[in-house]
């Protein structure tokens, strides 16, 4: 452990994680990807303008 903190120095744990996120990369990917919606409507942005009443300081 790097001075009490948690982080591991040695050169074994840290292989260890890289080998466990290189493991569960693919799943987790294949998890969160989602076919394409190709009926999906993207909406579209609007112009802000300022308000007259907002701007007046009284």
């Amino acid at each position: 452990m790097y001075a009490n903190t948690g982080i591991a120095t040695d050169s074994a744990r840290v292989n260890r994680a890289n080998r466990w996120a290189r493991l569960i990369a693919r799943p987790c990917r294949h998890l969160f990807t989602a076919r394409p919606l190709p009926d999906l409507v993207t909406p579209t942005s609007r112009v802000w303008q300022p308000n007259e009443k907002a701007l007046s300081l009284k």
